[in-house]
């Protein structure tokens, strides 16, 4: 996902059972709207933004799927 997205979808990857990973490329948490709800899907994000995503609204129930690269 590019770095010029600030905003994904509502449940845009819910149920995407196949999806196992995710990279995105921005720094600052897209706004999250349960994007990966029912999806096993691994979140990679830049290193520098592991903290920020691991504590933002919404992506902290994801922060043992979140990982830097």
């Amino acid at each position: 996902i590019p770095s010029s997205v600030t905003e994904i979808g509502d449940l845009a990857f819910y149920g995407c059972k196949n999806l196992k990973s995710v990279y995105l490329r921005t720094l600052t948490p897209p706004l999250y709207y349960y994007e990966f709800s029912n999806c096993p899907a691994d979140i990679y994000v830049p290193m520098e933004s592991v903290e920020a995503y691991k504590n933002a609204e919404g992506w902290s129930e994801y922060a043992s799927r979140i990982v830097g690269y």
